[in-house]
């Protein structure tokens, strides 16, 4: 059977940008509660994410239409937050965006 034809297992996650202050902050909580003990299972070895899907099988090619549905789809409901003053980070809950900048 042909590669493109045969279905593969996918999942779906959002993860900020690792240079983002949210990803900053996300990863030295990690690092602080892993020097703490608290490390129990292998979540540890993924960046931080959210899934927002469950596993789903797909084509390669139906895999790529989700991504550039989805991308488009984030780029239009982000795009008046990019307008905004960048967040500090510093806890002040809200205000700004953090796209990466």
């Amino acid at each position: 059977m042909d590669e493109a034809m045969t279905g593969s297992e996918y999942l779906c996650t959002l993860q900020p940008p690792s240079t983002s202050a949210f990803a900053q902050g996300l990863l030295s909580r990690r690092v602080a509660c892993q020097q703490a003990g608290f490390e129990l299972d292998s979540t540890g070895l993924y960046p931080p994410h959210v899934s927002v899907t469950g596993f789903f099988e797909a084509t390669q090619h139906q895999a790529a239409e989700i991504c550039a549905l989805a991308q488009t789809e984030l780029a239009a409901a982000l795009a008046p937050l990019a307008a905004l003053p960048p967040d500090s980070g510093e806890g002040s809950g809200g205000g700004g965006a953090d796209l990466g900048r």
